[in-house]
């Protein structure tokens, strides 16, 4: 009896330490409005994915469903509404009660432990100096004039430094917030002057020496040696990749973009900054099918020290020989033209030894039919006895398809249209929708880029000569 009532002492203990280590790796949302609400909140994680939380009516109660956010890092969330955005700084275990109002002049107010930090982006936003955007937006950034407002994001950032500190004052914040406050505030000013560098238009190239002289002052490199932000702060993470970007400037939309980029990182970051830039890197440079990728991931592996970062390149890299050799995939079932049924397989098959540029599209899809042209007179750029264009609708009215192929010129001759269920297993790994999305695939039958650019795009081409 003793034994018995010993062993169910230790297993409540045990059920009730998970259940207090699963709560410490998990933020808890709570909607404490009217079921008629709707509350949306997004976030990045460490791997710079993005991720929503989505409260779900109960069908029994109709009451919101609690969100559950599994997490080991602080996370920066945003609840939106009526293109506001409300930043929370959010911990590992805390539990967010979250009220919604239909009208201004806020539309969301936080409850919990830490109230007044859960508040206080709320708080600056009242004051006309919120972080939820940057502060880039709507500032007229593609003119030559933009240096002439870097004084705009001056004034901000001592207005945002002057809130916090009367707020800590009077509010007692917590050591950790405050710093992560005072940091996220930084990071606002330097992500507004590093903002044009993101430009596609290259506004920068307008600007005079000063301005790139001012970027150099303004003490970023410095300020991005902070390897405790690089898990927790999405905005600490997009500075780091803007000032790569500055560095890399005159290589930036060249074949020379990621060469330069990578060594930049290497020679001016440290530690984790330097993990997770050379990250990025590879990570939006997977999708692009260039043919040294291999040997960047071959270096990744050893110059990265975060493990997690680089099993993520891995796996990210094995998705593009599932496309050609997943047995699942291959059997996917396709419709032709004529009504008959045939598979991936095959039509890679029938593909073989030329490169394939498959197009994702639908009827109804109206940016899709906006690229059929550019697409077409891509063709007529290339030998056809290379490459193979493939159309693969994911449209649900057969008769809307085949009308669709008709009214814009794809049913000629040695045109190839195949019809695929929008639910399958295929679809479903190509992330389609959302469309369009094109899939480029090398002469080896492996695919090289699975959101590879538009047929519009002017350095497709150059891309697609690449692999001949």
């Amino acid at each position: 009896m003793m034994k018995r009532l010993c062993l169910a002492v230790l297993l409540t203990f045990l059920a009730g330490f998970c259940i207090a280590q699963n709560a410490k790796s998990t933020i808890t949302l709570i909607s404490i409005s009217s079921p008629e609400e709707q509350i949306f909140v997004n976030y990045r994680d460490e791997f710079n994915d993005k991720g929503r939380g989505s409260f779900r009516r109960d069908s029994i109660t109709g009451k919101l469903q609690p969100v559950i956010i599994s997490t080991e890092h602080p996370l920066l969330l945003k609840f939106n509404k009526n293109m506001m955005q409300y930043p929370v700084y959010a911990l590992p275990g805390d539990t967010i009660y979250i009220k919604s109002y239909s009208a201004g002049p806020i539309y969301y107010t936080f409850h919990g432990k830490r109230e007044h930090e859960l508040n206080f982006f709320t708080y600056l936003e009242q004051n006309a100096c919120g972080i939820g955007y940057p502060d880039v937006y709507g500032m007229g950034k593609k003119t030559a004039e933009f240096p002439a407002k870097v004084k705009r994001f001056l004034n901000l950032y001592n207005q945002r430094i002057s809130l916090l500190e009367r707020a800590t004052d009077s509010l007692k914040f917590s050591p950790t917030f405050y710093a992560y406050a005072n940091s996220a505030i930084k990071e606002q000013y330097l992500h507004a002057l590093l903002g044009p560098y993101w430009d596609p238009n290259h506004i920068y190239n307008q600007f005079t020496p000063d301005y790139t002289t001012m970027v150099l002052h303004s003490g970023a490199k410095d300020y991005l040696k902070n390897d405790d932000l690089v898990s927790s702060s999405s905005l600490y993470r997009t500075v780091v990749i803007s000032y790569i970007r500055f560095l890399s400037r005159h290589a930036l939309d060249t074949p020379e973009e990621l060469p330069v980029s990578y060594q930049n990182a290497l020679n001016t970051f440290q530690g984790k900054t330097k993990d997770y830039a050379l990250f990025y890197l590879l990570k939006t440079s997977v999708d692009e099918g260039l043919p040294e990728f291999k040997e960047y991931q071959e270096g990744f592996r050893k110059e990265c020290s975060y493990l997690p970062y680089v099993q993520y390149i891995d796996s990210l890299a094995a998705r593009f020989d599932n496309l050609s050799f997943s047995p699942s995939l291959l059997g996917t079932t396709l419709e032709t033209i004529t009504g008959e049924n045939t598979s991936w397989q095959e039509i890679l098959e029938k593909n073989k030894g030329k490169v394939i540029y498959v197009d994702l599209w639908a009827s109804w899809c109206g940016p899709c039919l906006v690229e059929i042209p550019h697409s077409k007179k891509l063709q007529k750029l290339l030998p056809k006895n290379n490459i193979s264009f493939i159309n693969i609708s994911i449209d649900l009215d057969r008769d809307k398809w085949k009308r669709s192929i008709e009214e814009n010129g794809l049913g000629e001759e040695d045109s190839q249209n195949y019809l695929l269920e929008s639910q399958s297993e295929l679809a479903n790994f190509l992330n389609a929708p959302p469309i369009p999305r094109y899939i480029l695939i090398n002469r080896q039958g492996r695919a090289v880029s699975l959101d590879a650019k538009r047929p519009s795009n002017p350095t497709l081409i150059w891309e697609i000569n690449k692999l001949f």
